[in-house]
């Protein structure tokens, strides 16, 4: 059903000035788009499954790298290489564009953590008029979080 084969790229080089025109008209298609939903068709119709979850896992590396997940756990989670990551890692300490957009994105996560930690600690197994099934398995999401980031 998906095509999961490798994407290529012409071997023959775009001149300057047709490349800037294409970059220009991508983001006026990809980057200007007011919902979620619409983001989600575009991207559907103009990449392949295997694009788009390779462009998600370079995110979610860069993402979890800044909150400081350990590597193996993100090569675990992600079924991604070492070497992968270390690309990314590089990538990540020279970034100027997608580095503080994941900052400010790092920055609530890590409150929403927080405020789950409390949650649970008020409402932990252990107190009166607590499901402790559901409050066991808040226990273990919120460390699977911290342990994964995901």
């Amino acid at each position: 059903m998906f095509n999961r084969a490798m994407t290529h790229i012409s071997r023959f080089k775009l001149n300057e000035r047709v490349l800037d025109k294409i970059f220009k008209l991508f983001f006026e298609v990809v980057g200007k788009n007011p919902s979620k939903k619409e983001f989600e068709i575009i991207t559907n119709e103009l990449l392949s499954y295997t694009e788009r979850i390779m462009i998600a896992k370079r995110i979610a590396i860069m993402y979890l790298l800044l909150r400081g997940i350990e590597r193996r756990n993100i090569a675990r989670v992600l079924k991604v290489s070492s070497e992968t990551i270390s690309k990314f890692s590089l990538l990540l300490q020279f970034s100027n564009g997608i580095k503080p957009i994941l900052n400010r994105m790092k920055g609530s996560d890590e409150l929403s953590l927080v405020l789950e930690e409390l949650f649970h600690a008020l409402f932990g197994p252990g107190n009166y008029g607590v499901d402790w099934t559901a409050a066991w398995e808040r226990r273990r999401s919120i460390s699977r979080k911290k342990e994964d980031g995901i």
